[in-house]
């Protein structure tokens, strides 16, 4: 899931501190695109 829903396809999974954070901002910015996207309908 983390690799094809957010775009990590080079991420092992081996979770280092910088991967974590990126995750959590990719994950951050795709709820708010989908939230966004839900309001303006």
């Amino acid at each position: 899931m983390l690799k094809r829903g957010y775009g990590f396809f080079r991420t092992r999974y081996v979770v280092t501190d910088n991967v974590e954070l990126k995750f959590l901002l990719s994950a951050m910015a795709f709820n708010l695109k989908k939230a966004v996207i839900r309001a303006g309908c």
